[in-house]
């Protein structure tokens, strides 16, 4: 996935978790809907959010993909359970990056879930019908 990531200055960076709930979530529809994905955020006017298996991007839409938050350096590997959450590292492009970082999550994850549920395919919160 191609973002503007490294060409931005970061307001902050710091180390982070993501809720289980939402990496399963991203996960499984990266792997049953193809890498990379792109949603719209309707909740968050302009912002949409890229998806692959190393990062997540908020970016602005409306100005060339400007990175607004970003998730990266997920640690999977020392993770002791599916329940618990992840370790990563978030990245803040803008001074109010932090506040957008839940919605833009579950905004995604409701996306996610309609679009599994259109393939009749299981996801990280149990079996979604086919509409």
């Amino acid at each position: 996935m191609r973002t503007r990531i490294d060409e931005v200055p970061v307001y902050e960076a710091m180390a982070s978790t993501v809720d289980a709930v939402h990496y399963n979530r991203i996960h499984i529809a990266l792997t049953r809907l193809g890498s990379p994905l792109r949603y719209n955020l309707p909740r968050l006017r302009g912002l949409e959010i890229l998806l692959d298996a190393h990062l997540w991007v908020v970016v602005d839409a409306r100005s060339g993909d400007l990175p607004i938050v970003a998730w990266s350096d997920f640690e999977v590997a020392q993770r002791d359970g599916i329940d618990r959450p992840i370790a990563c590292r978030l990245r803040l492009y803008h001074a109010q990056g932090g506040i957008i970082t839940t919605s833009a999550l579950d905004q995604v994850g409701e996306a996610l879930e309609r679009d599994l549920a259109r393939r009749g395919q299981r996801s990280g919160s149990g079996l979604v019908r086919q509409l």
